[in-house]
């Protein structure tokens, strides 16, 4: 069935639908949310080694400022 933004516009089919195209792109889609995933849990880790190990000021300039 092609998109429909909201039942006012419908988009065509850009290719045709194959059984290779969706394995390819749900392989693209789960591999590429896993990639994301590891990258969020690297950043949060180098964020916490800044405040815990090295005990500078990464993480506190990251954070929004308090309101007094």
């Amino acid at each position: 069935r092609p998109p429909s933004f909201f039942g006012f516009l419908t988009m065509p089919a850009l290719m045709e639908k194959t059984t290779e195209l969706v394995a390819l792109l749900r392989s693209i889609h789960a591999n590429g949310a896993i990639i994301l995933a590891v990258i969020g849990v690297f950043h949060g880790g180098a964020a916490l080694f800044h405040h815990v190990v090295l005990k500078d000021n990464t993480l506190k300039r990251m954070w929004p400022p308090r309101r007094t």
